[in-house]
């Protein structure tokens, strides 16, 4: 093999003690797929020296050390850091890691290298998969002279310190909150920033020695000395016996005797100089963000990684600004938000919503206006004002392609003015999602849900034996009951009224901050009336969750889900979880479920999912009978400011459509299988496909539009053809089927989708055909679903 920097014989040299990949050859799984990722990251085939046999793959009769040294000499070394590795006396130790810095230390690159960004980085790469002792992490720093700090791939739970596996089967128990794949791709680019920069100094090298060379040639035509030769002779005239300078003693030099003449020559030619340096640095700087940034822009877009993307466009801006594709990635990267609140003047702080432990980061004071952001990403915000209620939301901002600026409004209250554990909700449905200044329909809702230490409370104080709280109708299987014939069915484990996980008319120990939960509705109501609030119709609890919102609804789940109480073994105290919702609520999403207000044929709407429900139910909501008083069952409450306003509908019962659990249906019979599937056939008949239009300027595929007949009536089908420049036909073609932003986007060519959706497709030589469908794009048909009735979206 060959490194692609001329003189090395590899790019990557792997280092690791054999035991540690006999036992499930961890070392090969990842060193396959770090090749995978170095593929992906760098346009010219990397090379990697990794020996799966015992004694590094060298036979007895080779001189080990001899066949080594030509080996070691690298450009990165990725020793991988166990128990047993750091051990001066095995042959890894001795004979790679410690001869590797060593022989890195004395080349013209140096052990470590400067990155563009101004940072320095060690080509000893270390990869740790277990926790080291201190010996060990001070025997690993006393080699290479620095802090010991590398990509960890240890996965840590409760009695287990082992090495990170590629398919973890419950990734999210892994107390270091770190993904395989991830840490993959933080080696990969760790490997690909090393390299290019010694790429970028090696250049830089070659030019100098090319300069030189010139200069040399020139030399020998004109009368003038070098520098360092000059630096000599002054030396050798000046110095007198003992190193003391004779100050008599002239220093003839052709053309430059008197100091005036020196002195602005020096100047000159060291501006020049300086001017030259800048001139190239920028180059260089040019040629690594086209090269080097550009590509690893796309990359973070096409993982959908708008903060890392933002960060790098921001960094890059500089110095391509003009580029055509920097504009269009920069467009998908890059966001605006402004912040308001009533009244103004609050400080404003932030930390990205997934990032738990993350520090607050201070953005400014209210009103913040236009501020650019990463796309697509979404923070936590802390809002505060002396005098005034602090204030927890969500901030969104949407993909820079929509060419719209998200606002985030709050109305601050005086402190005291809220009632005691809620938060305000800005408006109702739609209002939650429009014009901030149009919302009338504000509302109070339970900061967290109801706990087992407030509902003791209510049963103290008589709740269950005064029917002045119990003023819904007491309905089971179609039979109206009496207070007297209901109340026996609200009894705990010991035969005592309360909820049904309680026993003796108590919570568990301990558990006074759990969520309330083995309730029923009634229940529920009755508690809210007790509070002098209310249970939440579902269009209110909707409001609260920001489901009303679309980038909630569509992309918020994959934040607030896997910091939430789903697939538990049980509810959790309350906001323990760090599931927040965009006004300020905990644990919307999982630990209990949550009893709404409205009725339905079947029962009454609960939401928000338990702490083993599918995480889709998050959004999706039951229906169940109003005594049923599972474990998963709880709730939390309202106060509505004026009911009067609140459109009467919300209260009313409402048909609730709940999405069908296909791995519980059963397949029909065959022959009615024939049946179904015949409603689909249509007349074959001539396609008459014609290609109106064909693109060959992009860099990796040619565009083509074309139309064909309908299968129905006498429309014409639009499709876009991507046919990939590398490769030839007959292509392997996917059709592309696309969600429901092809209602909104109106220009398919020009939308995000040919740029990450589907590019990486074409570039791996396939092509894809892309039907514009009836309503899509430009054959829209004026048809605007409502996404949130599923009925509406389905019948679309």
């Amino acid at each position: 093999m060959a490194s692609i920097i001329e003189g090395y014989n590899y790019d990557i040299f792997i280092s690791y003690r054999q035991k540690d990949n006999k036992y499930d050859g961890w070392v090969t799984e990842f060193v396959d797929n770090l090749k995978r990722e170095l593929e992906s990251a760098f346009k010219e085939e990397i090379s990697v020296y990794f020996d799966l046999n015992p004694h590094d793959g060298l036979l007895e009769t080779y001189d080990v050390a001899a066949s080594l040294e030509e080996k070691l000499k690298c450009l990165v070394f990725i020793p991988i850091l166990s128990r047993t590795y750091c051990d001066p006396k095995s042959y890894a130790w001795d004979h790679e890691f410690k001869a590797f810095v060593e022989e890195a230390s004395q080349d013209h690159f140096g052990l470590k290298v400067n990155l563009p960004n101004g940072n320095v980085a060690t080509r000893v790469l270390p990869i740790r998969i277990n926790d080291l002792s201190t010996t060990d992490i001070k025997l690993c720093e006393s080699i290479f002279g620095g802090v010991l700090r590398g990509v960890d791939f240890i996965y840590k739970s409760a009695g287990v310190n082992r090495p990170l596996r590629s398919k973890e089967e419950n990734p999210h128990d892994n107390l270091n909150h770190t993904i395989y794949r991830d840490q993959i791709n933080k080696v990969s680019l760790a490997v690909m920033d090393i390299i290019e920069s010694m790429k970028v100094f090696e250049d830089y090298r070659q030019e100098k020695d090319k300069e030189i060379q010139v200069n040399d040639s020139a030399s020998k035509k004109e009368p003038f000395l070098h520098e360092p030769l000059r630096k000599e002779i002054f030396k050798s005239e000046q110095e007198l016996p003992g190193g003391k300078i004779n100050p008599e003693k002239e220093i003839k030099l052709p053309y430059l005797r008197k100091p005036r003449i020196i002195v602005p020559s020096v100047l000159i030619i060291s501006a020049i100089f300086t001017t030259a340096i800048l001139i190239f640095n920028h180059h260089s700087k040019v040629k690594w963000a086209k090269e080097v940034d550009l590509p690893q822009i796309q990359q973070f877009v096409n993982e959908f990684n708008m903060g890392s993307a933002f960060n790098l466009v921001q960094k890059t801006e500089k110095y391509i600004s003009e580029e055509p594709k920097f504009k269009e990635l920069a467009s998908v990267a890059t966001s605006k938000f402004t912040i308001l609140t009533d009244p103004p003047g609050a400080d404003v702080y932030i930390r990205e919503y997934s990032d738990v432990k993350g520090e607050w980061k201070k953005i400014g004071s209210t009103p913040i206006d236009s501020m650019k952001m990463p796309s697509f990403t979404f923070y936590l915000t802390r809002i505060e004002k002396p005098g005034y209620e602090d204030i927890l939301a969500i901030t969104t901002s949407d993909l820079g392609r929509l060419n719209r600026k998200d606002t985030l409004y709050r109305k601050l209250f005086r402190k005291g003015s809220i009632p005691p554990g809620m938060v305000y909700v800005e408006g109702y449905k739609e209002e939650v999602a429009g014009d901030f200044l149009k919302a009338k329909n504000g509302f109070f809702m339970d900061r967290y849900e109801v706990t087992n230490k407030q509902y003791k409370e209510f049963v103290d104080n008589g709740g269950y034996r005064n029917p002045q709280y119990w003023k819904n109708k007491f309905i089971k299987n179609g039979k109206i009951l009496a207070w007297e014939e209901a109340m026996p069915e609200f009894t705990d484990k010991s035969g005592r009224q309360g909820p049904a996980t309680w026993e003796a008319g108590d919570y568990p120990d301990g558990q006074e901050d759990y969520p309330v939960n083995g309730i029923s509705w009634y229940e529920a109501a009755a508690y809210a009336e007790y509070a002098g609030k209310s249970l939440p119709t579902a269009y209110h609890w909707y409001s609260g969750s920001g489901a009303y919102m679309i980038s909630f609804i569509f992309y918020f789940n994959s934040k607030i889900l896997p910091i939430s109480n789903f697939f538990g073994k049980g509810p959790e105290p309350v906001g323990k979880c760090h599931g927040i919702s965009c006004f300020g609520t905990y644990d919307m999403a999982g630990n209990v479920r949550e009893w709404c207000w409205n009725e339905t044929p079947v029962g009454h709407i609960i939401c928000g999912g338990g702490w083993d429900d599918a995480s889709y139910m998050y959004f999706q909501g039951s229906q169940l009978p109003p005594f049923d008083r599972s474990y998963k069952n709880g709730f939390r409450c309202v106060k509505y400011i004026d009911k009067e306003k609140i459109p009467e509908s919300a209260f009313n019962q409402t048909e609730f459509s709940e999405f069908r659990d296909f791995s519980k249906v059963e397949p029909v019979p065959e022959n009615v299988f024939r049946i179904y599937k015949n409603q689909f056939l249509y007349d074959k008949k001539e396609l008459n496909a014609t290609v109106e239009k064909r693109d060959e300027s992009p860099k990796d595929w040619i565009l083509e539009k074309v139309s064909f007949n309908a299968a129905y009536g006498d429309e014409r089908v639009i499709a876009y053809l991507y046919l990939p420049k590398s490769s030839s036909p007959p292509f392997q073609t996917i059709i592309f089927f696309p969600g429901i932003y092809a209602h909104w986007d109106k220009d398919l060519v020009n939308s995000y989708v040919s740029n990450w959706y589907i590019d990486f497709i074409i570039k791996n030589g396939r092509a894809v055909m892309y039907p514009v469908y009836k309503g899509t794009y430009e054959r829209k048909d004026g048809m605007t679903p409502d996404m949130l009735d599923p009925n509406q979206s389905h019948q679309y």
